[in-house]
């Protein structure tokens, strides 16, 4: 509803003021990821990318290493 939009917006904005990077956790919609990106947030997490892996497949999947 727009009263946690509202106070999301307000703890985004004291975060930045404070010179921190910003995460969000249990980003489930690109509705979701859309609007968080409206109100400055920096990084997300959750099902709307990826359910939970174990670290070796995790690793495989994302390895640097080339």
């Amino acid at each position: 509803n727009e009263r946690s939009k509202m106070i999301l917006k307000f703890i985004i904005t004291l975060a930045k003021s404070l010179g921190l990077v910003t995460v969000t956790e249990g980003v489930e919609t690109q509705e979701q990821v859309m609007e968080l990106t409206q109100v400055g947030c920096d990084v997300f997490q959750g099902y709307y990318f990826s359910k939970p892996v174990p670290v070796e497949e995790f690793e495989k999947k994302y390895s640097l290493n080339v």
